[in-house]
């Protein structure tokens, strides 16, 4: 055998040892080196196979129960007098029967009166009964590019800590969202509701959440789906973050009402892919039976967290969309409104 073959054979098999070694590294990492690995896809309605299927019309037991108001002996405290001063927050005040106070934060992040606003107000049309108003005619909140603006109302809890909760309300989408049909573009963000497990709390550093959404896809006068994301956080400046979804779930089947109140029920149970869990079911004024409209069985916290993450922050009662849909409905007369009423909080599974 030659030299030259010698050193011929010995750089292929370096090279070929080289490729070998490097596949081996491409295929064996570890798990969490990615978090594409992560995303899967749920179909939306009720799930087949899960156990501990939510009995929606039974509420936990009374000694369960974390808050609850109907907004008769509610309001809304503000310590801003004038309408167009910009601030931050507002609180829920909550006159219980022993004569207490109970305060829940309510948070816009910026803008003022003019732009938006929570009050308990009479419900239109039945004066006997009281509900509470998010209202949003402006986006006053700069966004996270120059020139872009936002607008965002949340009722939240925080540090709650809980492995289980569950809550129901009733929740009146207003007839000028029919406007957000109309919106051209396709939307992806206008919030309902969040839920937060890690964050800012030290003993749990990595974030990771949960939202409900109403979203819209690209063109004129197309139907309006329910959405839900888990996710978590991939950097970007504090208001203004980047986020990798872990799983989705969008029901295309279920047709979003509008000016009818709906019973909304939503579960959660803190787990990992095998036994986390959240589910939410809606039933319309005019209908006897709740339609189950997610059931997901999937992470709840960050899949990186060294151990189990409870749910910290929630925020059950939330409106937050782009600017570019608020000008859009106010460009019809219209504004970004929802009522709520009779919400119960409780801190166990249905």
């Amino acid at each position: 055998m030659s030299r030259l073959f010698k050193t011929s054979s010995i750089k292929s098999s370096l090279a070929l040892g080289a490729c070998a070694l490097f596949m081996l590294a491409i295929f064996c990492r570890p798990a969490m080196a990615s978090t594409s690995k992560y995303i899967v896809e749920h179909p939306g309605g009720t799930a087949t196979g899960l156990a501990d299927t939510p009995d929606w019309e039974r509420l936990p037991p009374r000694d369960q129960l974390l808050f609850q108001t109907d907004f008769e002996s509610a309001r809304v405290f503000s310590r801003i007098k004038g309408d167009k001063q910009q601030y931050r927050a507002d609180t829920l005040q909550v006159k219980k029967a022993d004569g207490k106070v109970e305060r829940v934060n309510i948070f816009y992040e910026g803008g003022s009166r003019t732009g938006r606003y929570a009050k308990v107000i009479k419900e239109p049309g039945e004066d006997k009964n009281q509900v509470l108003q998010f209202w949003i005619g402006d986006a006053q909140i700069k966004g996270a590019r120059k020139g872009y603006f936002k607008g965002r109302i949340q009722l939240g809890f925080r540090k709650m800590a809980l492995t289980e909760t569950f809550a129901h309300y009733r929740m009146f989408l207003h007839p000028d969202l029919e406007h957000y049909r109309s919106f051209p573009d396709e939307n992806t963000w206008f919030t309902l509701q969040e839920l937060w497990a890690g964050g800012k709390v030290a003993k749990y550093p990595k974030k990771f959440r949960i939202t409900l959404g109403l979203i819209k896809p690209e063109g004129r006068n197309k139907p309006l789906y329910l959405n839900m994301v888990g996710d978590l956080r991939a950097g970007g400046p504090s208001g203004h973050g980047h986020w990798k979804a872990v799983w989705h779930s969008t029901n295309k089947e279920y047709r979003v009402p509008m000016g009818e109140w709906l019973d909304v029920a939503i579960a959660y149970r803190q787990g990992d892919r095998s036994n986390g869990r959240i589910a939410m079911a809606i039933k319309k004024a005019s209908e006897k039976q709740y339609t189950t409209v997610f059931d997901i069985q999937d992470w709840t916290y960050h899949p990186e967290s060294k151990k189990p993450v409870p749910l910290v922050d929630w925020h059950p009662l939330k409106l937050y969309t782009r600017g570019a849909v608020i000008d859009h409905i106010r460009a019809q007369n219209g504004a970004a409104q929802l009522y709520f009423d009779d919400l119960k909080v409780y801190r166990r599974w249905p």
